[in-house]
């Protein structure tokens, strides 16, 4: 049996993924090496030259941005915590990125994170990945209201 989508606990998944992502955006932006610095830039720079990609594509884009993230931090135990945490999220119905314009608006978002992390600014940096999950809870709990989706416990 497949569990249904609980909209309380994915209001609960984003309340801790947004604390998680921020802290890996700060902890990037005092750890991060030269090479994490270009892969992220090559990470951003490939999403910005994909011209309206399917969304699978953009997910996976999207994933790969943020463990890259993730990685940066070279915290091993707060990698595995959002690697985790992610998972939880692939049983709701629709990418917060499929949303229009969302596509563009989480690159902008992602610039930003980037241009902290190179910044070496950690405050900037968690303000920002927190906001872009904040952002990306908004759409979700969006998407999933205009599906039908209340809570399915």
């Amino acid at each position: 049996m497949v569990r249904g989508v609980d909209t309380d606990e994915v209001i609960q998944i984003y309340t801790v993924r947004i604390l998680l992502e921020g802290e890996a955006a700060s902890e990037a932006a005092s750890a991060r090496t030269q090479a994490d610095l270009l892969r992220l830039e090559s990470l951003l720079d490939r999403d910005r030259s994909l011209s309206d990609p399917p969304d699978a594509t953009r997910a996976e884009a999207n994933t790969e941005f943020h463990e890259a993230v993730w990685n940066a931090t070279h915290n091993g135990v707060l990698q595995d915590l959002l690697q985790r945490l992610t998972i939880h999220l692939v049983r709701t119905p629709h990418s917060t990125l499929s949303a229009p314009g969302r596509w563009d608006e989480a690159l902008d978002e992602h610039a930003g994170v980037l241009d902290a992390i190179r910044d070496r600014d950690p405050d900037a940096a968690r303000e920002r990945a927190a906001a872009h999950m904040t952002r990306a809870r908004e759409i979700r709990l969006d998407l999933l209201r205009r599906h039908g989706v209340t809570s399915l416990r």
